[in-house]
């Protein structure tokens, strides 16, 4: 399938907008949800220059306001409704992003360093099984004890995450603003739910649809 900008993809139940959030790409993916999504989890930009240069790989040149492209995510976040809400953010960065975000997102829980990636080969962190990285947990309620995530790398931070917002009660949907080349898609159809998300670049858009598609779901397009 042929993903361009603006565009609205359907993969079976679940949905995915092509487009960029500071020129109402989440106002369109808000228009789809037909209920309250009972998570979100994401791993949007990092810093500035890692919005940039998203922005650079999707063919655009324009620069980012990181504080202003935070406070759209965290207040879609917010209108969503969902109970529990999941980021990642970079070590460097975390105290500022909180202040950014915490006016908007249910109470922070829990907050744990993990990792992601190739282990570094350069830098302060040589030694370690992979670039570290912060993910953060908000909560309207937890009924279970909070899981350790500490130390944990790549899709084991994921899939933990969602199990444990599973033992919470939750079902239905799962809601990422920046869904990449599908990695919360992925874990959403292992654990039974509905992924509705967002994406600036069509190419990585497009390897999110590919696979669903290698899986038998049916692919449209809703609107472009």
């Amino acid at each position: 399938m042929i993903v361009v900008p603006g565009g609205v993809y359907a993969a079976g139940p679940h949905r995915f907008v092509c487009g960029d959030i500071e020129d109402g790409a989440l106002e369109r993916l808000y228009s789809l949800l037909p209920e309250r999504p009972a998570m979100v989890y994401s791993d949007p930009p990092w810093n500035a220059g890692n919005a940039r240069y998203w922005r650079t790989q999707a063919g655009l040149g324009r620069a980012v306001d990181w504080e202003t492209l935070w406070c759209l995510i965290a207040d879609f976040t917010q209108r969503t409704g969902a109970p529990d809400v999941w980021f990642e953010m970079s070590l460097s960065q975390t105290e500022t992003w909180l202040q950014i975000v915490t006016p908007y997102l249910p109470p922070l829980v829990g907050l744990w360093q993990v990792y992601y990636g190739s282990p570094p080969t350069v830098g302060p962190y040589i030694h370690c099984c992979g670039r570290p990285n912060n993910i953060a947990r908000f909560a309207r309620h937890t009924c279970v004890p909070l899981p350790d995530m500490t130390g944990l790398k790549g899709e084991a931070v994921t899939n933990l995450a969602f199990r444990s917002s599973l033992t919470d009660g939750a079902c239905g949907i799962v809601v990422d603003p920046c869904i990449g080349k599908g990695m919360t898609a992925r874990m959403a159809c292992s654990h039974g739910l509905t992924c509705y998300g967002a994406e600036l670049n069509p190419k990585r858009l497009s390897v999110t649809l590919a696979w669903f598609e290698k899986r038998g779901y049916a692919l449209d397009s809703i609107m472009a």
